[in-house]
């Protein structure tokens, strides 16, 4: 606080009241000019005032810890934050939601309300533009995009109202403004970087964009939400965007699955495709038609005409053509929404006791491992205020984000997993037609790119580009063309060691995944196939970790080494434990999960699962278990026992058992 200005009440208490002038005579004029002058100070005292200055945000701690700078990685969870504003201030505490945490949703970045856009580039440079602020209250945004020449290497200039940005790029035939350029700029002008944010989707960074229409104007939505872009095939001049309608991270669960099939040319609408929606997956069938093939128009209206579909999401043209078509999309392609951001529920947000400027937000839950922002509101709708209605910053917004990093850690185990199979039924090879496609996703999708293997239908002598044939004709029966599905799934090498087919009953087709549920979709419209779920099974040989969103180095994540499964014989002591290591490993490093393989299956018994190095001290000869005399090479007809062998920890440090020896 500070004391007031004082001058102007200063000023008004020295005026001196209004006299009536009196002529005066020679002589008074002479001694008022020789005679003594006498000064008379009266001091009179001022009132005291106090400015009352806006709350400033001062610095956050967390518990345990020092003040949190802007990128700071923590290794330890924190409980709480405190958030400290400037002296003397008393917050206003119906303002208090104006401090929020949004966590990235483990994609390493944040998603505000923005749009996507080639800036009329031909797809030679994708951006998505968004707000600064995070929230769903920046939904809406207009933004204009104007272009001018604004001289050799001329910066861009920004401007803002209330719910508009006015961005205006360099035209000059010289140094127009670039990809690269404007990502700069917002990210260096004091300004713009209270504004917008610039990130560079795909193409090249140097790609001008002052080919845009000047004046064109962007809605900016989708704050919070999880999004996909596809080009379906089509290059870079085209993309679509599936934008989730609800904001959070169950976003993320949102995928589509896609398929080509020729669905001819009659009827009032020839190139709509076929949607079913299971759950959080839209299963889209594309019609491949060369006289009427699926548009993107068509697809965007099936799927607003579609009830459930259009519950979870909103498709649109980001950039390229409506009449664009989608019959070059991939048999199996699986278009994943991602980047969804979590606004976090505070299990406290409050003043800390005692304090009237200092606010504590405990978090409701344990965080994760993931990329955490700290955003103070300072401008627009709802701030931070103190209780005389000052904003905070004096109306600008605080930033800060930090990472926590716990390192990896096991989130669950299934020891013997249960898997259900899957029942394929071949009803009659005369209804199904060339082109028709069965999907097969083994539960594991590290090696298709987040694809599925598609297996197509032939009776015409060649499959689309991506896909395993499986040969069949009209006059097959139900037999024939089970037996070609099973050789065609247990052929491709893809699925070795994922997914199994067999045949025991006649046209009937049993898919078996080794460790998780198989999932089979058969595309629209067959009729002369049937798929149900089948019987489970056990796994009694396997157990299944699974770990968070911290991705592992493969070759130490497939290592058995690491991974010592203790019978612990019942008992608290560790003196009568003995240890089994797997024969293998699987690491899924999409879905985070590792497969353990013992070979044969674990006998009933009492287990804990450690994870990392092993606990055993018997890294020297004089602690590790003798083997005694082994044989040696044979010498003269006879063998030498020139060998003692050791059975313990190998020589690298104590990782795992391993055989080391000397010689005697």
């Amino acid at each position: 606080m500070f004391f007031t200005p004082w001058l102007r009440s200063f000023s008004r208490r020295i005026r001196f009241p209004k006299r009536r002038q009196k002529r005066l005579s020679p002589q008074q004029h002479q001694k008022l000019l020789h005679g003594p002058i006498v000064v008379s100070a009266h001091a009179e005292g001022l009132e005291p005032r106090l400015v009352l200055t806006p709350p400033s945000f001062v610095s956050v701690t967390p518990n345990g810890g020092l003040f949190l700078a802007d990128g700071t990685t923590l290794t330890e969870m924190p409980r709480e934050l405190l958030f400290q504003f400037s002296p003397g201030q008393t917050l206003n505490t119906n303002s208090f939601g104006a401090i929020q945490i949004y966590g990235a949703g483990h994609d390493g970045g944040f998603r505000s309300a923005s749009t996507v856009t080639d800036f009329n580039s031909g797809g030679n440079a994708v951006l998505r533009i968004g707000t600064a602020r995070l929230g769903v209250a920046e939904n809406g945004t207009i933004l204009t995009v104007n272009t001018s020449n604004l001289g050799l290497n001329g910066l861009p200039t920004i401007s803002s109202g209330p719910g508009t940005v006015t961005l205006t790029l360099n035209s000059n035939a010289t140094t127009p403004t670039t990809a690269t350029g404007l990502m700069n700029f917002l990210q260096t002008d004091t300004v713009a970087k209270t504004l917008l944010t610039a990130e560079l989707v795909s193409g090249a960074g140097g790609t001008s964009l002052a080919g845009i229409t000047s004046g064109t104007t962007f809605t900016l939505s989708g704050a919070d939400a999880a999004s996909a872009l596809s080009a379906f095939g089509a290059g870079a001049g085209f993309n679509l965007q599936f934008q989730a309608k609800a904001a959070g991270t169950a976003g993320n669960l949102i995928s589509l699955q896609f398929v080509r099939r020729d669905l001819g040319s009659a009827g009032a609408t020839p190139r709509n495709p076929l949607i079913t929606v299971v759950g959080n997956r839209i299963e889209v069938t594309l019609n491949n038609n060369a006289a009427t093939p699926t548009r993107a128009s068509d697809l965007i209206s099936t799927l607003q005409a579609n009830a459930q579909a259009n519950a979870l999401i909103t498709p649109s043209v980001a950039f390229g053509l409506n009449t664009q078509t989608l019959a070059a999309m991939p048999d199996g392609t699986v278009v994943q929404l991602s980047g969804a951001d979590q606004l976090l529920t505070p299990g406290y947000r409050n003043l800390e006791s005692g304090s009237t400027r200092n606010v504590i937000y405990r978090f409701a839950e344990s965080l994760g491992n993931d990329q955490y922002r700290i955003q103070v509101v300072g401008a627009g709708a709802n701030p931070l205020t103190n209780g005389g209605g000052e904003v905070v910053n004096n109306s600008a917004d605080t930033r800060l984000t930090f990472t926590l990093d716990l390192g990896a850690q096991v989130t669950s185990v299934v020891p013997q997993p249960v898997v259900r199979d899957q029942i394929v039924t071949v009803l009659s090879a005369a209804n199904i037609t060339d082109g028709d496609v069965l999907l097969i996703d083994p539960g594991t999708l590290t090696g298709l790119g987040g694809n599925l293997f598609a297996f197509e239908f032939d009776s015409a002598g060649g499959v689309r580009v991506g896909n395993t044939q499986i040969s069949f004709a009209a006059g097959n029966t139900p037999t024939q063309v089970a037996t070609n599905i099973v050789n065609a799934i247990n052929g491709l090498a893809g699925l070795s060691g994922f997914v199994t087919a067999s045949s025991s009953v006649a046209g009937v087709v049993t898919i078996t995944g080794n460790a998780f549920d198989p999932r089979v979709t058969l595309s629209q419209r067959i009729a002369g196939l049937s798929q149900a779920a089948g019987g489970i099974s056990q796994r009694g040989n396997l157990v299944n970790v699974y770990f968070n969103q911290d991705t592992l180095t493969n070759s130490q994540a497939t290592d058995p080494r690491f991974y010592q499964l203790v019978d612990t014989k019942g008992t608290s002591s560790t003196a009568d434990d003995t240890i089994r290591i797997p024969t293998s490993v699987v690491y899924d490093n999409v879905h985070n999960t590792a497969v353990l393989n013992f070979g044969a299956s674990l006998p009933t018994a009492t287990y804990k699962l450690q994870l990392g190095t092993s606990q055993e001290v018997d890294s020297t000869l004089a602690a590790a278990v003798s083997l005694g005399n082994l044989f040696s090479n044979p010498i003269a007809g006879g063998h030498s026992f020139a060998t003692t062998a050791f059975l313990g920890d190998n020589g690298a440090g104590d990782v795992a058992p391993a055989i080391g020896g000397s010689t005697g």
